[in-house]
C-alpha cells in the first residue's frame, strides 16, 4: 500500500480546482517530491517526528515497482524495504534508531520503536544516552519493556500478540556514570537503589568523581552512607562547590590533593583556592597561576599574586594571556 500524498501537495492541489479532483496527479507529484523514501529509518528517528516514522514505515512495505498510467513503470526500491528482507538490518535500524531517540530525549519515538518492532535488543548506548540527559521517563519505559521480555523468556511463557518484547541491555551499560556525567545525581541514586538494587559495581569511583564535579552533595552523601568511597578532592575542586570541598577536608579525604589547587584555579573558583591554601594544600601553585591566567580568571590571579603563590611562573602566565587576547602578535 502506497503512503498518502504529502500534505504540502494536497494543500497546493486544493488551490487548483482542475488538479484537486485528479488523485493520480497528486500521487505522482507527491512521489516525485517525497525524499523520505530514501531515508533510513534510524536517521528518521533523529528528527523527532512520529508522522515521518509512519511514512517511512509505510514506504518500506510498498511494492518495489509502480506502474503509473502517465509514465513508464519505475523501480522504486528503497533502503527501508530491507527491514522485511534482512533480519540483521531490521535489528540494526532498531538499535540505531533507539540510540538517536534517546540522544534527542524523544520518548514518543522510543515508544513508537517499541510498538512497531519485535524481538529486538535495546543497546547499552541507548540507555547511557537517556541517562546522560536525565530522561527518567525513557528509562522507566525501557525497564517496563525489559520486564515484559523477562516474563516471556520464562519456560512455558508465551508472548502476547504478534510482536515479541525487546531485551534491554540495562545491566551491561554504564548508566550511572552517564547520569553522573550529565549532572543528574537524583537519577544516579534512583537507578542504584531501585534499578540495580544496590549491586552496581562498575566505575563506582568515576561516578563519585563526576558527582563531585557537579557539586551534588546530596547524592555523594547518600552513596557514601551506602559504602561507596568519597570522591577525589581534585574533582571536587573542578566543580567548585565549597561545601563539598570542606566536607572532604573535614573527613580527612585528601586523595588528589596535589591537583586540587590547580583545578580550582583553572576553573576560577577563588573561594576554593583560598580554602585549599589555608589548609596548607599548596601544590603546583605555579601551574595554578598559569591556568587561571590562561582562562581569564583575573580575581584568582590577583589573589595568588598577593599571596606570593606561583609568581615564579608569572611571565609564562602573562605570555599565555597575551596569546589568548592578542593572537595576532604571536
Amino acid at each position: 500500500m502506497a503512503p498518502p500524498p504529502l500534505t504540502s501537495v494536497i494543500v497546493v492541489a486544493r488551490s487548483q480546482p482542475g488538479i484537486a479532483e485528479l488523485s493520480h496527479v497528486t500521487a505522482t507529484l507527491s512521489a516525485f517530491l517525497d525524499r523520505s523514501s530514501s531515508l533510513p529509518l534510524a536517521q528518521a528517528c533523529a528528527v523527532g517526528s512520529v508522522a515521518l516514522l509512519e511514512r517511512v514505515w509505510a514506504v518500506s512495505k510498498s511494492a518495489e515497482t509502480t506502474a503509473d498510467p502517465w509514465c513508464q513503470p519505475t523501480n522504486t526500491w528503497r533502503p527501508s524495504q530491507m527491514l522485511w528482507t534482512n533480519r540483521y538490518y531490521y535489528q540494526d535500524q532498531f538499535a540505531k534508531g533507539m540510540i538517536e531517540a534517546c540522544k534527542h530525549a524523544d520518548v514518543s519515538t522510543v515508544q513508537w520503536l517499541v510498538d512497531h518492532f519485535s524481538s529486538c535488543v535495546v543497546p547499552a548506548q541507548a540507555i547511557e544516552a537517556a541517562a546522560q540527559r536525565g530522561q527518567r521517563g525513557i528509562l522507566e519505559l525501557l525497564l517496563k519493556v525489559h520486564g515484559e521480555y523477562k516474563q516471556t523468556s520464562m519456560p512455558g511463557a508465551r508472548a502476547r500478540g504478534e510482536t515479541k518484547p525487546h531485551q534491554v541491555k540495562f545491566w551491561e551499560s554504564n548508566a550511572l556514570l552517564a547520569a553522573a556525567a550529565g549532572g543528574h545525581g537524583d537519577l544516579v541514586v534512583w537507578m542504584y537503589t531501585d534499578v540495580f538494587n544496590g549491586f552496581y559495581m562498575q566505575n563506582n569511583q568515576e561516578v563519585m568523581d563526576q558527582l563531585a564535579c557537579h557539586g551534588d552533595m546530596e547524592a555523594v552523601r547518600r552513596l557514601v552512607a551506602d559504602g561507596w568511597q568519597p570522591p577525589r578532592l581534585d574533582f571536587a575542586a573542578v566543580g567548585g562547590d565549597i561545601s563539598m570541598v570542606q566536607w572532604l577536608l573535614d573527613q580527612g579525604k585528601d586523595v588528589g590533593k596535589h591537583w586540587a589547587l590547580k583545578n580550582a584555579a583553572a576553573n576560577g573558583h577563588l573561594e576554593v583556592v583560598k580554602m585549599l591554601v589555608n589548609e596548607g594544600m599548596v601544590y603546583l601553585d605555579g601551574q595554578a597561576f598559569c591556568d587561571a591566567a590562561m582562562h581569564g580568571h583575573l580575581p584568582v590571579v590577583q589573589w595568588l599574586k598577593e599571596n606570593n603563590l606561583g609568581w615564579n611562573l608569572a611571565y609564562n602566565a602573562i605570555d599565555s594571556w597575551m596569546e589568548e587576547e592578542y593572537p595576532q602578535h604571536e
